[in-house]
């Protein structure tokens, strides 16, 4: 065998096993080696409730993409309502993992709302890309219906009682008031009759005092006129002198 060919030989030894070597020993070169970044789309972020009522609970998930090449690098994960930072998780990366899903429970309020997921707010990752860190959703959350009171008939019942009791208590006290009036009333008239007819006999009275005073003196009147035609006429001077005017 020639020089040559041993050199050709040789060449395509070498460069066989530099194709083969990544297959034979595998190594994480390639994340290491790419650029430190972590990344966050809508698309990236879920909700287990799309059309919630006041009240109900929705659980939010976030996948994560991230490249970093520092091991045990600590990225942290905010979920942000209405631009208000609600919770918050840590993510612990590494060269070996490329994605990882983190959800936040939020207990819904009606209303519209921003659903916001902000990777590494504070920067203390260095990364190649800032601008990719944030993603939002909208979402809106329905108002819970009115619903009237459940009527409380035991409620009822006694409003009902206490208003026949106060409505026979109000007839009651008027029916005394007018017992009362009338029983006044009453005395009165008897007290009006009672002087009325006293004073009707004290009257009756008087008349008949006075007519038996005026019978009286009638009686004295006639039995005098009877006296003196009954008198016998003088037989003395006055006699005689009575006999002549007679003559």
């Amino acid at each position: 065998m020639c020089l040559k060919e041993r050199f050709e030989r040789g060449t395509a030894a070498l460069a066989l096993a530099f194709l083969l070597a990544p297959l034979v020993f595998p190594s994480n070169a390639g994340a290491a080696g790419a650029d430190p970044d972590a990344s966050i789309t809508a698309k990236d972020i879920t909700l287990s409730l799309y059309d919630p009522a006041e009240g109900d609970t929705v659980i939010i998930m976030a996948h994560v993409e991230y490249h970093i090449s520092t091991p045990d690098t600590d990225l942290i994960v905010e979920f942000i309502l209405d631009g208000l930072m609600w919770s918050y998780t840590g993510i612990m990366a590494g060269p070996n993992e490329t994605s990882m899903d983190v959800t936040f429970d939020w207990i819904a309020s009606k209303g519209e709302h921003i659903i916001t997921i902000a990777l590494d707010p504070q920067n203390d990752v260095i990364e190649t890309d800032e601008g990719n860190n944030n993603a939002s959703i909208d979402l809106h959350a329905r108002a819970l219906p009115v619903n009237p009171p459940e009527t409380n008939w035991t409620l009822w019942a006694a409003v009902a009682l206490v208003l026949v009791a106060g409505i026979a208590l109000a007839v009651l006290a008027h029916r005394s008031v007018r017992r009362s009036r009338e029983m006044a009333a009453g005395e009165g008239r008897t007290r009006e009759e009672e002087t009325s007819g006293g004073k009707d006999e004290a009257q009756a009275e008087e008349t008949g005092e006075a007519e038996e005073k005026e019978k009286d003196e009638e009686k004295a009147a006639n039995t005098d006129h009877n006296e003196i035609e009954k008198e016998p006429r003088g037989t003395g001077e006055d006699g005689k002198k009575a006999s002549k005017d007679e003559d």
